[in-house]
């Protein structure tokens, strides 16, 4: 259930008025709006943690700006290929990234039905089914893993024939599923694929915000997505690991548990956008509150979705590429505190680059400045030294949702 404060009330209105900002539903607050909780549980071992440092590449799919595609500067876009995507890495692999979270969407994937006139959930079932479209996502995860970076997918946005909702820019790919069979056949043939190269799969994203993430309650989430996306999982590869739909509002974990998520996810998963320069714990104290009260402690926790803007968006016509030393510092800052003071086994800088949103006919709508560097890749922000220069620990090579603790 909802919180009935007013600043929780408010908080959630501002993070549908910023949805272009991120992608999904935007940046969470962090600790700004959230009541204190009552029982701060610190993780067992929490002074030993070193955690992984990774990246959330550009949103892929802003149907609600452009819903006949991908965003031409995220990895699915049509301007972006190998030695574009080569570039990318290379520079993360300066930065010591080791895990990389990238939209998968489940539309662009499997934009047919399997099945002439019904579905077929065996087809669905086969990764070597010719109606699916695995042509750009194989690209991503051959320049993943020639540059040593293990991929997070983020397997979201339902196709029409899945939802019976056909994607305008009005809704659609955030629509429940009809069936949880739909899904969970899907993901299976997605890990048959894959299951050699990833090791880790988030099954949504921000299930507790509408409406361009999801427009169901968090029990259909659990009973469309996480569950039946768990097992097909578990079903090919015993060994991955789940990652839950990472939490805009990190009280929502509580929630999330009662709708019955507990036994099916791996990973704990939460988003905070703060407002400051700094990272205080308290939206990562709601979710190790709620793991507690659920016997949770041992599972891992990561933040894969946290930044802060350099610039203030501008539209199409503002300057490309503008400079704000007082707002580049404040952005290093907090790359510097989130990373040294909250231990938890991960955490994803949201993004690597400044990109641009683009509309359906491919006119490009305004810039925003998330990013480690520049656009064209040509400038380093003091973030980027800042997260260079970060200490972190590294992944065990077949998952198992274990860290090395030491230096990377």
């Amino acid at each position: 259930m909802r919180s009935r404060s007013n600043a929780l009330v408010f908080v959630t209105l501002l993070l549908t008025l910023v949805v272009e900002a991120c992608g999904s539903a935007g940046p969470d607050p962090g600790s700004a709006g959230l009541p204190t909780p009552l029982v701060p549980v610190p993780s067992p071992n929490a002074a030993q943690v070193v955690p992984v440092k990774g990246l959330s590449d550009n949103p892929a799919y802003q149907w609600w700006r452009r819903p006949n595609g991908a965003q031409p500067d995220s990895w699915w876009g049509d301007q972006q290929d190998q030695s574009s995507l080569e570039a990318q890495t290379t520079l993360m692999t300066d930065l010591g990234v080791k895990v990389l979270r990238v939209e998968l969407p489940w539309i662009f994937v499997a934009p047919d039905l399997p099945g002439t006139t019904a579905y077929d959930g065996a087809l669905a079932r086969d990764p070597s089914w010719a109606g699916y479209r695995w042509q750009r996502w194989d690209l991503i995860v051959k320049v993943a893993n020639l540059a040593g970076i293990q991929l997070v997918p983020q397997v979201v946005y339902a196709p029409g024939w899945a939802t019976g909702v056909p994607p305008t820019l009005n809704g659609g790919p955030s629509q429940p599923p009809l069936s949880a069979a739909y899904y969970g056949d899907f993901v299976h043939a997605l890990v048959t694929r894959y299951h050699a190269a990833i090791h880790y799969w988030e099954l949504g994203n921000e299930p507790d915000v509408s409406p361009n993430t999801w427009t169901g309650t968090l029990k259909s989430y659990v009973e469309l997505m996480l569950k039946p996306g768990y097992e097909a999982v578990k079903d090919v590869d015993p060994r991955a690991e789940v990652v839950m739909g990472g939490l805009a509002l990190s009280n929502r974990m509580s929630a999330l548990y009662t709708a019955g998520a507990g036994p099916y996810f791996d990973i704990a998963n939460f988003h905070a956008y703060y407002t400051a320069p700094s990272a205080d714990s308290t939206a990562l104290d709601f979710v190790r509150q709620a793991m507690h009260a659920n016997g949770d402690d041992s599972k891992p926790i990561w933040l894969t979705e946290f930044g802060l803007a350099s610039h203030t968006p501008t539209l199409a016509s503002g300057p490309s590429d503008p400079i704000s030393p007082a707002d580049e510092e404040k952005q290093a800052t907090l790359v510097r505190g989130v990373y040294s003071r909250l231990k938890i086994q991960a955490i994803f800088f949201y993004q690597l680059r400044d990109t641009a949103v683009y509309d359906s006919a491919g006119h490009l709508i305004k810039l925003v400045y998330w990013g480690l560097v520049n656009r064209d890749l040509t400038r380093h922000k003091l973030s980027y030294d800042a997260y260079r220069n970060v200490v972190g620990g590294v992944l065990a090579p077949r998952g198992g949702g274990r860290v090395v603790n030491q230096p990377a």
